[in-house]
């Protein structure tokens, strides 16, 4: 009766030494994983910093008017990074006499490669568009459009 009851402790301990190293792994693994981003956002502020003016945006639709869209891009007051979510933000982007709207169709071969003008009735919810604006994107996120591109490149297999 007496060697059951060790057996029973011991495996106890047992049990509660891998629940507290397995605890202790979690903390360290977060520590590194956050600590692997802060070193790409060092290495990246000193050799690609943050652009002050930025006059174009790519994005994806989520919604249109007869003379506005709203596109959501990737916030640009923060890199890019493999171990971090993007941040994401809305730009309302407005139309005036002089917005240029295309469609970009890519070719492997550039002879080959058509531009053609697009309404916006003809853009939809879901297109990934790049839009130069009058205003820089940095310090706005209401711009007026002077071009929206949707462009469509090939499959390859």
């Amino acid at each position: 009766m007496q060697l059951t009851k060790t057996y029973t402790n011991l495996i106890t301990l047992f049990i509660i030494t891998a629940l507290v190293f397995l605890v202790i792994g979690i903390k360290i693994g977060n520590i590194q994983s956050s600590s692997k981003v802060a070193n790409y956002e060092e290495i990246l502020d000193y050799y690609a910093p943050i652009p002050e003016e930025v006059y174009v945006v790519d994005g994806e639709i989520t919604s249109v008017s007869k003379d506005s869209l709203v596109l959501k891009v990737p916030a640009l007051d923060e890199h890019l990074l493999p171990d971090k979510e993007a941040k994401m933000v809305d730009y309302k982007i407005m139309l005036d006499e002089n917005t240029k709207i295309t469609r970009t169709e890519v070719n492997l071969d550039p002879a080959k490669t058509k531009t053609i003008t697009l309404t916006i009735a003809e853009l939809k919810v879901g297109d990934m568009v790049g839009v130069k604006s009058k205003e820089n994107a940095v310090s706005s996120t209401e711009l007026t459009a002077v071009l929206i591109d949707l462009t469509i490149y090939p499959k390859l297999d």
